[in-house]
């Protein structure tokens, strides 16, 4: 399954499903001992996320994972043959500490990651004590007298697919709405309205991806539209639609239209023609330009 799809269990599913129910000791599918006698095997961090691998694996035999079979704080240096990392997140992974009073560690299911990699929500069970609850981390994921280890990522859940843009770089544009100082900034430092420009930067997996000339902000993608307007080039006839140049002053018109002799960005270069020559007159805006003929 990919992260999207994640299966959030509830406390319900979880007291009555086979994954986490061991009767007469290793009678059910969990490896574990009973807590008490209604079979259930947590409150325990250990049985707890063995059990939730084994339920999103649809594992059939008590000993089908190869986890670690002994306390948390083992279970990160232990090998049992999966991917891990001891500073980057997935969705789905077994997060490890050591530590805490007894020194025993703790381990937990992560359920949701930031797109910056620096937060983390889990879904935890505690020994002796409360068996599901959650808690929310920030980077380096310590807590308590619990030191983090790493991640040991989940083999039956994969990344997301990549997210199909609709623009990209050089794509010329319409953008009104919010503008952000970074692609990652949780707040609005500007906004701006009916700008015609174009995409130069996109950051994948930001929650603002686009950047655009001049470097007037980062957005969001519903903040943008395709240009449907003509495209100029290098080579079009042009004439301004008004006197304006790119640094705001104003030029005397002497021609009818010009030639645009270069391009970068939303700036546009033009040149009269005389003779066989081009001779350069200013630098405009390339949309306060519109092609002739």
């Amino acid at each position: 399954m990919y992260e999207k799809d994640f299966p959030i269990y509830s406390l319900d599913f979880i007291k009555h499903n086979k994954h986490w129910i061991s009767y007469y000791g290793y009678g059910g599918l969990s490896p574990y001992y009973a807590e008490d006698s209604t079979g259930l095997t947590i409150p325990n961090c250990v049985p707890f996320v063995y059990g939730y691998w084994h339920c999103m694996g649809d594992c059939k035999e008590p000993k089908e994972l190869k986890l670690c079979p002994g306390n948390a704080c083992y279970f990160y240096p232990y090998n049992d043959g999966y991917e891990r990392s001891e500073t980057i997140p997935k969705v789905g992974a077994i997060s490890c500490w050591n530590g805490g009073p007894d020194g025993y560690g703790h381990v937990a299911i992560v359920k949701w990651v930031s797109k910056d990699k620096k937060r983390i929500k889990t879904i935890n069970s505690a020994y002796k004590s409360t068996i599901y609850y959650e808690r929310t981390l920030d980077y380096p994921f310590n807590f308590g007298s619990y030191h983090h280890q790493g991640f040991i990522y989940c083999p039956f859940v994969e990344d997301d697919p990549p997210i199909e843009h609709k623009f990209e770089i050089g794509d010329k544009v319409v953008i009104t709405g919010d503008l952000y100082k970074s692609s990652m900034a949780e707040s609005a430092s500007g906004y701006i309205k009916d700008k015609v420009t174009y995409i130069t930067r996109y950051a994948e997996g930001s929650l603002h991806p686009y950047n655009t000339s001049g470097d007037l902000g980062w957005m969001n993608e519903d903040a943008i539209e395709k240009y449907d307007g003509e495209v100029l080039r290098v080579g079009d006839k042009v004439e301004p639609i008004t006197n304006k140049q790119y640094n705001g002053r104003y030029a005397v018109r002497w021609d009818e239209y010009y030639y645009i002799t270069e391009i970068s960005g939303d700036r546009a270069v033009l040149a009269a023609k005389r003779g066989n020559r081009l001779v350069t007159w200013c630098a405009m805006n390339i949309n306060n330009l519109r092609k002739v003929g």
